[in-house]
């Protein structure tokens, strides 16, 4: 397709293939993939070689398999591609102190300045996505491989005084329920509330039981959802929590199971920053729970380009920023629930 829409290409192309290029001039140009080895482009020589997504290819690739590649040629050029991820090979190839390649970084001004893109979808972009997605990815930053998910400024920006009588306004509740196992952390009890006028989500309630058994957990959650008529209820089942909420579900409505995975975690975190940076969210000062926020680190996925892995630093607690990010999952982006009117 993209031979027969280029006249230009048709004057210099021989004949092709659905991997293969053979120019007039005797050149060949050959699509491969790499594999998770690099053994499909094991054996090949080239003048020039083009790495797209540079930065996903393993390190033991570029060194074993494509720097004796183009080592078997007088005059070589590799060119790196991609989108900015951990500070790898890609990084070292881009700002090492001994590198040779020549650099063009092109964030997103320069795609708008260019007539490429509309800025007006940037904005869109930005609103939708957190600020290290958007760095990574608009910006073509790279970023550090550990670092704090929630700044300072961002849990400064959404503080909120104290909690609000939101039970006779319109709108609705839901809980997220972090279980933990007897005598080991806290289970953790968060309740947001959406005021379906403003689209604001409040911090409606904060509970931590500290030593106890998690049907007592659930118990509580009982008693919370028939004080607030709760709508939605967030569970982590990943360890200890799969009997408790079996048990809640046979007592309540709207219980809904979550498996803590770095995937699953990266899509409700990130979820939660978005409502954050948006100031859609907003938190009391429940001391405990926003040390944690603030303790909170990330750290870039070596194995997979994009993915990162949230967790508390040695020693430290995610109990209330989890709840918090479970109870979060009914508001999520893009998505809503038919309110209801919360009363007593």
């Amino acid at each position: 397709m993209m031979i027969r829409n280029n006249p230009l290409l048709q004057e210099h192309v021989e004949k092709h293939t659905a991997t293969e290029l053979f120019l007039k001039n005797g050149s060949r140009i050959k699509a491969l993939p790499s594999g998770d080895q690099g053994d499909t482009i094991r054996g090949f020589t080239a003048n020039d070689i083009i790495i797209e997504e540079s930065g996903a290819m393993k390190e033991s690739i570029i060194q074993s398999v494509i720097n004796p590649m183009a080592g078997a040629q007088l005059n070589p050029k590799i060119i790196h591609i991609g989108t900015p991820g951990i500070k790898n090979h890609f990084y070292q190839a881009a700002y090492g102190d001994h590198s040779s390649f020549v650099l063009h970084h092109v964030p997103w001004q320069t795609a708008v300045s260019e007539g490429r893109v509309q800025e007006v979808f940037i904005n869109e972009q930005k609103e939708g996505i957190t600020d290290l997605a958007f760095r990574q990815e608009y910006c073509a930053e790279f970023v550090d491989e550990a670092s704090k998910f929630f700044g300072p400024e961002l849990l400064e920006a959404v503080h909120d005084q104290g909690y609000h009588d939101v039970l006779n306004h319109e709108g609705f509740y839901s809980l997220g329920i972090d279980f933990a196992r007897l005598g080991q952390d806290c289970s953790v009890l968060f309740l947001a509330f959406k005021n379906v006028k403003t689209g604001i989500v409040s911090m409606a309630g904060y509970w931590e039981l500290s030593k106890v058994e998690t049907l007592v957990t659930a118990s509580k959650a009982v008693e919370i959802c028939k004080k607030f008529r709760v709508k939605r209820v967030f569970c982590d089942v990943t360890g200890v929590g799969a009997g408790a909420t079996e048990v809640l579900k046979t007592q309540v409505s709207g219980v809904s199971e979550v498996t803590f995975t770095m995937e699953s975690k990266m899509d409700m975190y990130n979820n939660l920053k978005v409502l954050l940076q948006n100031k859609q969210l907003f938190l009391v000062s429940e001391r405990k729970f926003l040390f944690q926020m603030r303790e909170l680190e990330y750290e870039y996925s070596t194995q997979s380009l994009g993915k990162f892995k949230i967790h508390h630093p040695e020693r430290g607690h995610d109990d209330g920023p989890d709840a918090c990010a479970l109870a979060c999952l009914a508001f999520r982006v893009g998505h809503s629930y038919t309110p209801i009117l919360a009363a007593r």
